[in-house]
């Protein structure tokens, strides 16, 4: 099943072994937009997280605190593990599109 008719779309060229979805830096080419969505990445260095620190003065003592922001809703955590529960539950949900 799929959330989206994009996604089954995507999905349904597995099938068909094409390869619809080019590279614009380079001549890879990809199944599935989502793989070709993260293969950018790799040429523009972008994340899906913003690494945020601040420094912080308790009694004197300065300290630099960690937090990971969200790089879909903007979501900000302290905890890494809770962090990248987070993220993963962007690509989980029902899915009303069946192959």
């Amino acid at each position: 099943h799929f959330l989206h008719e994009d996604g089954l779309r995507d999905h349904m060229s597995i099938h068909t072994w094409s390869k619809p979805f080019k590279c614009n830096y380079c001549y890879e080419s990809f199944l599935q937009i989502s793989s070709l969505k993260s293969h950018l990445k790799t040429h523009t260095r972008e994340k899906s997280y913003q690494l945020i620190h601040d420094r912080v003065t308790n009694l004197g003592t300065e300290t630099v605190e960690y937090s990971y922001k969200c790089g879909y809703c903007n979501e900000v955590f302290s905890d890494i593990f809770y962090f990248e529960r987070h993220v993963r539950s962007h690509s989980e949900g029902t899915k009303e599109y069946e192959c």
